[in-house]
């Protein structure tokens, strides 16, 4: 996997030196930031002029390239014109350029205030962000962009492209990488196992939409060792025109690049590895374990004898239903049928049901039919049969 930090995230951690983002000047900062990191392609820009001059050549015959470039509109550089990247070095001088010149009288609003909070705070963010030119630059060798369809314009082919490099392609995996988490809770083993699942789905999707017609995949599986051990044995078998999936390629080789929590935990404890902390976690559950086994053992020991074997269960159930307790145990009562009432109120008590929650069930009698009210929602009438609630 080739790790890359994204222009458009990079740009905007200028913000943070820039007194405020409505200043006359950002968004000049912010274009000529970008322009000092790509450059357009010179023979793509080429084919869009020649598109534009074939649409009124009596009018755009006498002017220069420079002349037309102003004169086509932004979508249609950034749908036919490639981008790419001027190297390090390069990036770095244009930069420095830049906020030297925006330090001076250039960088000031009609009001004469400055678009830097100071010269310490823009110096400060551009020592930091030198480090990631390097990170900026596109891979060698890799095609970043693909060929969409060819629209003819004005009798000039030009090509449309669609770029993986980009804040369009970025901001669609924010939007689904809430989803790869499927709660709220989650340990630190089973969020990275979560994540990297995720991101392999992802990137899956990505390679498949790449190949032209998006005709990348055909079956609707993320397993590679599945999907290669398939295309092996239909290729020995068939010969290489049937194999299943021919826009298959294995993933690259693992490296000790750290990924998703790892760099996390590396950043802030040093501690880079899931392992490491899940060993912490689990010395603490067992602590907590322990110190509620002890309090149980000084508090309960006037209860019956199922109630015990009665309130494991409903751990259990809890943990494999992920819910709250107290939910989980109205989908569960049926397995407590034959607990008594106070032997049952003494479980929900101790795993922490809300006392509204309990002080309504003790209310009721036997055989008392009745909803309950809570937070402006009403339940389904339900009875108190057998010493425990019937549905």
């Amino acid at each position: 996997m080739v790790i890359r930090l994204d222009i458009f995230h990079w740009i905007h951690r200028f913000a943070a030196a820039v007194r405020t983002e409505s200043h006359s000047k950002y968004e000049l900062f912010v274009s000529c930031l970008s322009g000092a990191v790509l450059s357009y392609n010179r023979a793509d820009l080429d084919l869009v002029i020649k598109a534009k001059r074939a649409s009124d050549p009596d009018r755009y015959s006498i002017l220069t390239d420079e002349q037309m470039l102003p004169l086509i509109s932004s979508e249609t550089i950034k749908h036919h014109v490639r981008r790419v990247t001027l190297g390090a070095q390069e990036t770095s001088t244009r930069v420095c350029n830049l906020i030297e010149e925006l330090k001076g009288p250039a960088g000031l609003d009609a009001s004469g205030i400055s678009i830097f909070k100071s010269t310490e705070a823009i110096d400060g963010v551009w020592a930091a962000q030198q480090r990631h030119l390097e990170c900026l630059q596109d891979p060698p060798g890799m095609n970043l962009y693909r060929v969409v369809k060819i629209s003819t314009i004005n009798g000039v082919d030009l090509p449309l492209y669609k770029c993986a490099r980009g804040s369009s392609s970025l901001e669609g995996f924010h939007k689904v990488l809430p989803c790869m988490i499927p709660g709220p809770h989650c340990a630190a083993r089973p969020y990275q196992v979560y994540l990297m699942s995720g991101i392999a789905r992802w990137n899956a999707d990505r390679r498949a939409q790449s190949v032209m017609g998006r005709r990348g995949r055909k079956y609707l599986t993320y397993c590679t060792p599945l999907i290669d051990r398939v295309n092996q044995r239909c290729k020995r078998l068939f010969g290489e025109e049937h194999v299943p999936e021919p826009n298959f390629h294995l993933p690259a080789i693992s490296s000790s690049e750290l990924l998703g929590l790892e760099y996390l935990f590396k950043q802030s404890s040093g501690e880079g590895s899931v392992e490491g902390l899940r060993e912490e976690e689990g010395e603490e559950e067992e602590e907590e374990e322990e110190e509620e086994e002890e309090g149980l053992e000084g508090t309960d020991s006037g209860l019956e004898d199922g109630e015990e074997e009665a309130e494991d269960h409903l751990h259990m159930k809890c943990r494999e239903q992920n819910k709250p307790q107290y939910l989980a145990f109205i989908d569960l009562t049926k397995a407590f049928d034959l607990v008594s009432r106070e032997v049952l109120f003494a479980i929900l008590k101790k795993i922490g049901c809300p006392l509204t929650w309990l002080a309504t069930l003790i209310s009721f009698q036997e055989n008392i039919q009745g909803p309950i009210f809570y937070n402006e929602l009403l339940s389904d009438p339900f009875s108190i049969k057998n010493s425990a609630k019937q549905g």
